[in-house]
């Protein structure tokens, strides 16, 4: 029911009243449950496997060709194949290193053997490169590329087998590349408890190359858990909740999951406050498209001089993502998202709903994200953007019309982080620093503002405040102890961030906190327990001096 002026007049004084402390209940706990959805969506993800890609790119090398006796100019290195756009993209730079250079029969097996290296690096390796007789006239050396193609494909014996269409980027007929095959492992070995294994046999025809595939899943379901005190006092402080994921649903490798949680307080006063989602993800090739859904209520009552009366929140998010894989090797992985997406939000009073208050908030993204190993060292970085999408608003929300936010907001991204071991200590300690940042030129709605002050962000704080605005960074670290002990960790850390910007009612620009932690694993339950304390904050952000908390994640 919305809030109508013929409301008689006792109860409208009641309801006005009422609304000003469900504002001001909403500005304080809506920046945490933004947070603590995006975190409970990080954490749902399912465990897939990071497969390594055993290709290794060189940066082609001269050719140190000898001075031979008997030798012939070459003018010209002309590549015979059935693909030549493709030779020339391949080949084109180390073949013209001939050119120019008196070659004998050892300068020309140098260049065939250099060439046959470098088709090899690039992953075709069952391409051939042949030199048939010639008399080299007019300066022309003339080279042969067979091409290597995939054969027939197929399941060994007593494998788990899955359609093939998807999840292989390739087919009879084809080129044979590693990166196809190791990218069709890859969506193979996705499901968590999933093994495969390829092999390479003779095909039936001169050039090609049988695909024999040996694959095992474990199961194709999975349970999950989770409790934590990640919640505030205004939405219950104990949260918990289970999932229950679905693997290879349709054989197309496909990824299902369901959740649902909520406070375990059972109170009055918090009673009524819960979530869920649901995920689903399916490989083509190189890309992945997944789509995700969300809702969660948060309810809290109010007691007043003549009345009780309820105020609830009730989000939704809705998601569709594309991913494509652009690089793979042993050093490094490159991978960009698309993304479309749309939150909602409707506040309610007493049973009648505060348009006022009413959110919606559609938007696109793209990212692009890269990772780089090095000698025990891995970097991970991504940079993004995001821009609003009016045309997926219904209508404009009051927030809009009054100025608030910008309905074309754009939003600048990026995120850096690392796993750095120390040689010295035997790989027993490790430090993990990331830093965090969001810039924008124009007034965002709340969902987007950059926030600090929970465990998510700036921790040592007790996450009922935090400070918030259109742009700002945090850096966090952490000093990892591998204790004796498998599975178990012991961490501390020290945080800050600052907001850049921020409005004339801004409590402050900057946090700083400490932690310390023990983290690991046992019966299938990863636990993280922990102990923060504020280092710097302004006068007025108020936050328990020492801070506890815990969380508890079970999959089996």
């Amino acid at each position: 029911m919305l809030i109508r002026s013929r409301t008689l007049t006792g109860l409208l004084f009641i309801t006005l009243a009422g609304t000003s402390a469900a504002g001001a209940a909403q500005l304080t706990t809506s920046a945490h449950q933004t947070e603590q959805d995006k975190a409970r969506q990080e954490a749902l993800a399912p465990q897939q496997q990071d497969f390594q890609s055993s290709q290794q790119r060189v940066a082609p090398q001269g050719i140190p060709f000898p001075e031979e006796t008997h030798c012939k100019l070459i003018n010209r290195v002309d590549i015979d194949s059935d693909n030549q756009a493709l030779t020339r993209k391949l080949l084109a730079k180390t073949a013209q290193q001939a050119q120019g250079r008196c070659l004998g029969s050892e300068g020309i097996r140098l260049l065939a053997y250099t060439l046959q290296n470098e088709l090899i690096a690039q992953g075709y390796i069952t391409s051939l490169i042949d030199v048939p007789s010639q008399s080299l006239e007019q300066g022309m050396l003339r080279l042969t590329l067979h091409y290597g193609k995939v054969g027939a494909i197929g399941y060994a014996d007593g494998s788990d087998t899955t359609r093939l269409w998807n999840s292989l980027p390739t087919s009879s007929g084809t080129i044979l590349r590693l990166s196809d095959l190791e990218q069709g492992m890859a969506n193979m070995q996705r499901l968590p408890g999933a093994t495969a294994h390829m092999k390479l046999l003779p095909g039936q025809h001169e050039g090609e190359s049988d695909i024999q595939i040996a694959r095992s899943l474990a199961k194709k379901w999975q349970l999950g858990a989770w409790l934590d005190d990640a919640g505030s006092k205004a939405s219950g402080r104990y949260q918990a909740g289970g999932a229950l994921y679905l693997y290879d649903l349709t054989t197309l490798n496909d990824i299902l999951y369901l959740s649902g949680g909520g406070d375990i307080e059972f109170n009055q006063h918090n009673d009524g406050n819960h979530n869920g989602s649901l995920y689903y993800s399916i490989p083509f090739g190189y890309w992945t498209l997944s789509a995700y859904g969300a809702y969660s209520q948060y309810r809290q009552q109010f007691n007043g001089n003549w009345s009780t009366m309820d105020y609830k929140s009730k989000n939704r998010y809705y998601s569709a993502t594309l991913s494509r894989l652009l690089s793979h090797t042993r050093q490094q992985k490159t991978t960009a998202d698309l993304r479309i997406a749309k939150s909602t939000s409707h506040y309610y009073f007493g049973g009648s709903e505060l348009l006022v208050m009413r959110k919606q908030n559609p938007s696109w993204e793209f990212t692009l994200n890269h990772q780089h190993y090095f000698n025990k060292k891995i970097v991970d970085a991504s940079i993004g953007i995001q821009r609003s999408l009016p045309w997926l608003s219904s209508t404009p929300t009051p927030e809009e019309k009054a100025g608030l936010y910008s309905p074309l907001s754009r939003i600048v991204h990026g995120n850096l982080q690392a796993l750095m071991k120390f040689d010295a200590t035997g790989d027993k300690f490790t430090w993990a620093p990331r830093l965090s940042a969001q810039f924008s030129p124009d007034k965002l709605a709340s969902d987007n503002k950059f926030n600090i002050g929970s465990r998510w962000s700036v921790r040592g704080f007790d996450g009922e405040n935090s400070l918030s605005g259109n742009q700002g960074w945090y850096w966090r670290n952490d000093f990892i102890w591998d204790l004796p002990t498998s599975e178990r960790q012991f961490y501390l850390g020290a945080d800050v961030g600052r907001l850049i910007g921020a409005d004339m009612y801004q409590k402050g620009k900057v946090l700083s906190g400490a932690v310390s932690g023990l983290r690991g694993e046992l019966w299938s339950t990863q636990y993280d327990l922990f102990i923060s304390t504020p280092l710097s904050k302004p006068d007025k952000f108020h936050s328990n001096a020492l801070n506890m908390g815990f969380s508890l994640q079970w999959r089996y």
